[in-house]
């Protein structure tokens, strides 16, 4: 079976009135990474970090989001 899965780092603290917001650091988000390794029973065959463009909404949950500095 192909399959994949996708991590981005989670929202940790929202900006005031819709501004800027922090999130999960790279090395939190790696770490949640090896943690579903880890309890999967699936091969794992190839990891890639992608570069995302400067505001990305990714899941339906509005968990995750992702805002990039336009020097990336």
């Amino acid at each position: 079976m192909i399959q994949c899965k996708d991590f981005a780092p989670r929202i940790t603290e929202r900006g005031p009135f819709g501004g800027a917001s922090d999130y999960e650091s790279f090395s939190e988000v790696v770490s949640e990474v090896n943690q579903w390794i880890e309890n999967t029973t699936i091969q794992v065959i190839n990891v890639e970090t992608v570069v995302l463009p400067d505001s990305l909404k990714s899941t339906s949950d509005g968990v995750y989001g992702v805002t990039v500095s336009n020097g990336v």
